[in-house]
């Protein structure tokens, strides 16, 4: 650090190129000048100069927030979207999501704005206490914003919990290097199988165990995501609202056949669910 001289940027208040390129160029170069990137930024940011730059004039701007809001819904669906919900426990995990991003937006709307006010009127910042800033930015925003996504997710998350219920389905998932096995404890003459069959519009209790090392189970439309631990059982409930295929996933690193390590969820109507189970290949 001290051989670049960097230690004198916080004291001389400015990012002057020379200092940190001095040793870098050679002594014939004039010096350059003197320039607060800081305020160069900021101020080009807000309202550029240049009007032929592109988000400068009304135009650009439209066609830039238009494709930067296609880009960005585009990635909520997908196979493996959690934000494409297909059953209540996704749509909770969904809802928290949203919750928890629109309250992101909050604070940093609400310190972009402090950002933008003190450039507009430089002497606000300094005719503020150190006091006020701490309490008010330091304490009440982030008390508010928190205590609304930790009350969010308290109240969904409670209703996440598979808790013993009469008439559950229940399927057995068995873990192993580099696949998925479903048994199917309700039926007797069912067989093991590589794709997990459920029914539709009716909760699946899902007892998950690991052969060799820890696993995760997860389909991300369907619920959320519970490890599989050798020696150890782990339950989940899944849902899906209609029938339909689905995709799973193992979300722990397990191997060098982790990637490939998917499964497939089909959801039968009801009245068809045995006859889909005793039937389905192994």
């Amino acid at each position: 650090m001290d051989t670049h001289g960097v230690q004198r940027m916080t004291r001389d208040r400015n990012c002057r190129a020379h200092i940190v390129l001095r040793d870098r160029l050679d002594r014939r170069v004039a010096r350059v000048p003197r320039v607060d990137f800081s305020a160069f930024a900021l101020r080009h940011a807000i309202a550029p100069s240049n009007g032929r730059q592109f988000g400068a004039t009304r135009r650009g701007r439209t066609m830039f927030l238009a494709i930067t809001l296609v880009l960005f819904l585009g990635a909520c669906d997908g196979p493996l979207s959690t934000l494409a919900p297909a059953g209540p426990a996704a749509t909770r995990i969904a809802t928290l999501w949203w919750a928890m991003l629109g309250g992101g937006i909050l604070l940093l709307a609400c310190v972009l704005g402090l950002l933008w006010w003190a450039y507009r009127k430089p002497g606000f910042a300094t005719r503020t206490s150190a006091r006020t800033w701490l309490l008010h930015g330091g304490v009440l925003m982030p008390v508010v914003v928190l205590t609304a996504l930790v009350t969010s997710a308290l109240f969904l998350g409670e209703r996440l919990v598979a808790r013993p219920a009469p008439d559950i389905v229940q399927v057995d998932v068995v873990a192993m290097r580099w696949g998925w096995v479903f048994r199917y404890p309700q039926f007797e003459n069912a067989a093991p199988t590589t794709v997990l069959h459920i029914p539709a519009g009716q909760p699946v209790d899902l007892r998950v165990v690991s052969r060799d090392v820890i696993h995760s189970f997860w389909v991300p439309r369907l619920g959320g995501k519970i490890d599989a631990i050798p020696g150890h059982e782990t339950r989940i409930r899944l849902q899906a609202d209609v029938p339909g295929r689905y995709g799973g996933v193992c979300a722990e690193f397990c191997g060098v056949g982790h990637a490939t390590m998917t499964f497939q969820v089909i959801a039968h109507a009801p009245d068809e669910y045995r006859a889909a189970v005793l039937g389905a290949q192994p």
